[in-house]
């Protein structure tokens, strides 16, 4: 569902920018080339803006501990609950686990790093304008530097990080109570149960 939310929201995303004029790649083709751009360019910015990389490798050691939860608890005869479930079933292997989590981490980079350079694109453009905010000597403004928009997103995306945590803090606290906690046996204990006589 995750990635299914995050395709469709890229795509949308994609159409926003200007339309290429007739005869040129259609809109498959530029779909297909503009997620494969934004997953690279999301991975190798990582090297370059050090809020990007912060952003990039939280995201993906979160999803790398829910991940190991996941799978840990499969090993252990529980099944999935969070949404994704509706793509990969209840009980999944732990391929199609992991494929999910790296496909799902993956669309999520690339989906955000897409609405970042949307957004530091309406930054510099609007920063070009000289009747724009960016230039106004009467808003005061800690930076008038429109490349300070590139902060926003990441940022956004941070947000999640405490309740995500928290999830994976929880799986990994109801795993270690052990199977006698979360299955019990199927048949109850009756000799330690005492029957009364009326």
């Amino acid at each position: 569902m995750k990635v299914l939310v995050l395709v469709v929201s890229l795509l949308l995303a994609s159409s926003l920018q200007a339309q290429s004029p007739s005869g040129q790649r259609g809109p498959v083709h530029r779909f297909a080339a503009e997620t494969f751009r934004h997953t690279k360019a999301s991975f190798t910015d990582v090297r370059g803006r050090r809020i990007w990389r912060v952003y990039a490798i939280g995201t993906i050691l979160i999803a790398g501990a829910d991940l190991a939860t996941s799978i840990k608890g499969r090993h252990q005869g529980l099944g999935e609950s969070q949404p994704e479930r509706f793509l990969i079933g209840q009980y999944p292997s732990t391929l199609k686990l992991t494929l999910a989590k790296v496909l799902g981490t993956t669309a999520q980079l690339a989906l955000l790093h897409k609405f970042d350079e949307l957004l530091v694109n309406s930054c510099v453009k609007e920063a070009d304008d000289p009747s724009s905010r960016w230039n106004n000597p009467n808003i005061i403004a800690a930076s008038h530097d429109p490349n300070s928009c590139a902060l926003a997103i990441p940022l956004a995306g941070m947000v999640v990080w405490p309740y995500s945590t928290a999830v994976v803090v929880g799986n990994i606290n109801y795993l270690n109570r052990g199977p006698s906690f979360y299955a019990p046996a199927l048949k109850p204990d009756l000799s330690k149960v005492s029957f009364v006589k009326h």
